[in-house]
């Protein structure tokens, strides 16, 4: 367990303030994504949800659009408000960083499980690629809090609290279904092995609280009506199929001028 010099709270500070000092040496963020998080925030502050985004008839997305990071973009408002930019993407990241370093850090110790800051630690020494993506402005650092929140919630059976963890994990990152096999494996583990072993006849609260938490996150997300309708083209025109555009050499028309 922690040390009594060093209570749980001053633990996870250490970790939220080693996230800091760990972007605050480069001045970059790391990798792409975050340039799209921050900026899908900035239009959340701005505009609102349902911002009008025509550029996106130039996309994949020229038919429909969601945004599946709701909850992780709203999360972002404050660094994005002030001081905002890359500084305010920084500091987002390593505060998110060190939070999930620490969430894995209460969830041991909530756990009973012998050094959980220790522990806590292994996946950062292990894995320089884990390290990478949990610095990045993505909702993978958010997506580690709610997991582990919902893994203590569910091994000690509190199951309208992982509801709603549930519901806030697809609310706001796409992967939500991992929540129901931890919840499934948690309530296995209470069944076989903890306080629940021997009852007669089994409860599904557990799994049915995680279900029912992504199944309504799901279902409430509110509708973004951003996804732009397709370009109109001249009358007769049509779009150029695959097949053409790969059958055509870098000299060629695809049809003869007089």
């Amino acid at each position: 367990m922690t040390s009594p010099r060093f209570g749980p709270a001053a633990v996870v500070a250490a970790f939220l303030l080693g996230g800091l000092l760990w972007h605050s040496s480069f001045p970059f963020l790391l990798g792409v994504d975050g340039f799209y998080h921050l900026a899908q925030t900035r239009l959340l502050l701005e505009e609102g949800l349902g911002a009008a985004m025509p550029w996106m008839r130039f996309s994949v997305f020229e038919n429909g659009w969601v945004d599946h990071h709701l909850g992780y973009h709203v999360a972002l408002v404050p660094f994005v408000a002030w001081p905002g930019g890359i500084v305010g993407g920084k500091l987002a990241a390593g505060l998110f960083a060190g939070a999930a370093v620490g969430a894995l850090f209460l969830a041991l110790r909530a756990l009973r499980v012998p050094h959980p800051a220790l522990l806590a630690l292994v996946p950062i020494a292990a894995s320089w690629g884990f390290v990478f993506r949990l610095g990045m402005v993505r909702a993978i650092s958010l997506s580690t809090v709610l997991l582990c929140a919902g893994l203590v919630l569910a091994i000690r059976g509190r199951d309208r609290a992982l509801f709603f963890v549930a519901a806030a994990y697809a609310f706001s990152y796409h992967l939500s279904a991992l929540v129901l096999p931890i919840a499934l494996g948690a309530w296995l583990a209470r069944r076989l092995f903890g306080a629940d072993a021997g009852d007669d006849g089994p409860t599904w609260r557990t799994p049915a609280a995680a279900a029912a938490g992504v199944a309504g996150g799901v279902t409430l997300h509110p509708p973004d009506p951003r996804g732009a309708p397709p370009r109109p083209r001249p009358p007769g025109s049509r779009r150029a199929s695959r097949s053409t555009l790969t059958s055509r050499g870098p000299g060629s028309s695809s049809s003869s001028t007089s």
